[in-house]
């Protein structure tokens, strides 16, 4: 299947019901998580907002479109960029973690922690070696029209 300008929707469409799915997880994988949470109407949105993030970094790269193959490529590097001056943390995730009275070590609920991959010792090698390689396919899917 060839990448092409058109499709844009579609694409959309999909990153959003996976975003929802993901959130829909995150939400109730731990009861009562969000509920001590300061300003949950905002709190929702951000998280809302990290899923969707963390949703196209990891899944952008099978894009079908061009314009949106084109921004998938940036995230990956700003992703890494922001940990590696972050002291390998989010900043959406400590603050969630800090208006939700959690430690300001727990990790977001992603895939990645759905999967355990989190709890290893060596996860933030893992999380950059992941955005590497998807940031690699979505390059090679963009020069090769693939």
């Amino acid at each position: 299947m060839n990448i092409k300008i058109g499709g844009i929707k579609q694409d959309l469409l999909v990153l959003f019901v996976l975003t929802f799915l993901f959130y829909i997880m995150d939400v109730f994988t731990e009861k009562n998580k969000y509920t001590q949470c300061r300003d949950t109407i905002k709190i929702h949105l951000l998280l809302f907002f990290h899923h969707f993030v963390n949703t196209f970094v990891m899944f952008g790269w099978m894009s079908q479109n061009r314009i949106l193959l084109s921004i998938f490529l940036i995230f990956p590097f700003i992703v890494a960029l922001h940990w590696k001056l972050n002291d390998n943390k989010c900043i959406m995730t400590t603050t969630l973690n800090k208006n939700c009275g959690k430690k300001e070590d727990e990790y977001f609920h992603d895939i990645l922690y759905l999967t355990g991959i989190k709890h290893s010792r060596f996860y933030p090698t893992v999380h950059y070696v992941l955005l590497f390689v998807v940031w690699t396919i979505g390059l090679y899917r963009m020069i090769t029209n693939k």
